[in-house]
């Protein structure tokens, strides 16, 4: 009766027979028994003698006769002396019988090969990151609304990258929209100065990578000038009416009247009537203008374009 390592043998050598006759049923009788032959000859050359017998014998539980389905041993020839293994070879012997082992047999195999130099060594891990995040930082737990006593709540990396991508988007996808309407704005103003481009998405990359000449500073200065930025195209909405009124003070009915009395002799002279007058400044005024135009229009396109570049990038911007 074969012994378990016997038993584990054959189990694993009909296992691969098994495997080679499903692979290759599509292949010719002759190249299937050709491919088993050789199999099953690898498998029995380091056995000889009565320790053959008993391995071909206990293989051959493994393919009863049924049928037309019957499964034939191949006998193999009688060969001279095993081959001696190659160092590979061995290792994944000895990696297949590892498993059978018992806990006892696993300590003393493993410290006959400690003692034999077989030793595993690893170099020591240098960081050059901070470690995982584990507990939310109280200051982000303020930032999103938590109140104090703040308890323990463990982050994981995953989660935070979740975080870190879809605010990244948001900010980029934010950023690009405001540059290309400054870009139109800078166009229309007909301003001197040139627009500065954010600098945010490459100095996110390039601390990411872990550039030296990229510190938590220079993070910091490009993620505020894009914030600024941000702020400032939301308050267009709030700053620019009365920007647009104050400049519509020229045309207004007090101004008129006061530049009529003012320069009467000269648009039109002492015996014309002072609404009259008043009418033609006006009607000067909105020609002038553009006041009724949208495209092209000194007022409406030209001003209303400069003033919003002003509050977005400041007073140095007008040219």
């Amino acid at each position: 009766m074969p012994n378990g390592s016997m038993k584990l043998w054959a189990l694993e050598t009909a296992g691969r027979v098994k495997m080679i006759q499903a692979s290759w049923a599509d292949d010719s009788d002759i190249a299937r028994l050709e491919t088993v032959r050789q199999e099953l000859r690898r498998s029995l050359e380091n056995f000889a003698g009565a320790d053959r017998t008993e391995r071909v014998e206990a293989l051959k539980v493994y393919f009863p006769a049924w049928n037309e389905g019957e499964i034939r041993v191949v006998q193999v020839e009688k060969e001279g002396p095993p081959r001696k293994l190659a160092p590979r070879e061995l290792l994944e012997q000895m990696t297949a019988i590892f498993p059978t082992l018992s806990e006892k047999e696993r300590t003393e195999f493993s410290q006959r090969l400690s003692d034999a130099g077989y030793r595993i060594t690893k170099e020591k891990e240098v960081r050059t990151v901070a470690p995982p995040m584990d507990v939310l930082p109280e200051p982000i737990a303020r930032k999103l609304g938590e109140k104090p006593p703040f308890p323990p709540c463990r982050v994981y990396p995953t989660q935070v990258f979740n975080v870190f991508h879809e605010l990244l988007d948001c900010v980029l996808t934010l950023a690009d929209a405001a540059q290309k309407v400054l870009e139109e704005m800078y166009r229309r103003s007909k301003t001197e100065s040139v627009l500065r481009r954010d600098d945010v998405r490459p100095a996110i990359l390039r601390y990411l990578k872990g550039d030296p000449s990229v510190s938590q500073d220079h993070l910091h200065s490009a993620v505020v000038k894009i914030r600024v930025r941000l702020a400032a195209m939301l308050s267009i909405a709030g700053e620019l009416p009365a920007k647009m009124c104050s400049n519509l003070e020229v045309v207004s009915p007090r101004k008129i009247r006061e530049v009529v009395q003012r320069n009467k002799s000269l648009l039109g002279g002492l015996m014309r009537d002072d609404k009259v007058l008043c009418w033609d400044l006006n009607e000067r005024h909105w020609k002038t203008k553009g006041l009724g135009e949208i495209q092209d229009s000194p007022y409406w396109d030209e001003a209303w374009a400069r003033e919003v570049v002003f509050i977005v990038e400041g007073p140095n911007t007008n040219g």
